[in-house]
């Protein structure tokens, strides 16, 4: 998710955050996963978010 920049620093994303533990914890998931950039892990660690590992992604393109 990518905030806009005139958007950004209003709170948009700690509401998203904690409007979606809500419907997590309502329907019985306490386990949570989140793969996020540096600077959205900058974020989530304030909202309470703990590193748990590195994440890596790799494409390997098609062959034409």
């Amino acid at each position: 998710i990518i905030t806009e920049k005139n958007h950004q620093r209003k709170g948009l994303a700690t509401f998203l955050l904690k409007e979606l533990e809500k419907i997590a914890l309502s329907r019985g998931v306490t386990n949570n996963l989140l793969v996020a950039t540096e600077e959205g892990k900058l974020l989530y660690e304030t909202l309470g978010w703990k590193l748990y590992c590195l994440h890596t992604s790799v494409v390997i393109p098609a062959e034409d």
